[in-house]
């Protein structure tokens, strides 16, 4: 990947090269999104590893597109409702407050996710993701 961003960059004009890669940041979160973060179950550590696996993707893709991993940002909200700690020694949102809260009603799950800063995310896709969980299934 670092290899095709490089050799794009040298190639293609900079509006061209921006408008390639959006298109293709957004099939990868849609890729991301619907077939590993949707459709497989995580646990904690399971779901740690996906978040550090996207940061060096972003990390990858913001060196040569500076901000463009802000296209992902749905994918980013996403990982960071699924890696909830279990318990919070800093007092903020565990794994479990905030299922119970976003399982309540909708206002209380548009409350939940502006506490957590989870701008992109709606409550019925936060729902989808807290399913995600092995530690919620018990």
């Amino acid at each position: 990947m670092k290899r095709n961003l490089t050799f794009l960059a040298n190639t293609l004009s900079t509006a061209v090269y921006r408008r390639i890669w959006r298109t293709a940041l957004e099939k990868i979160q849609e890729m991301l999104w619907g077939e590993v973060l949707l459709r497989q179950n995580f646990t904690t550590l399971g779901a740690a590893q996906f978040v550090r696996d996207l940061q060096a993707i972003f990390s990858l893709i913001d060196r040569h597109l500076p901000d463009a991993s802000l296209f992902m940002s749905t994918l980013q909200d996403g990982a960071q409702l699924l890696s909830l700690p279990m318990e919070s020694p800093t007092g903020g949102i565990t794994l479990q407050q905030a299922t119970n809260r976003i399982f309540t009603d909708n206002t209380e799950a548009k409350k939940t996710l502006a506490e957590l800063e989870l701008e992109s995310l709606n409550p019925a896709n936060a729902r989808k993701i807290l399913q995600r969980r092995v530690e919620n299934s018990d």
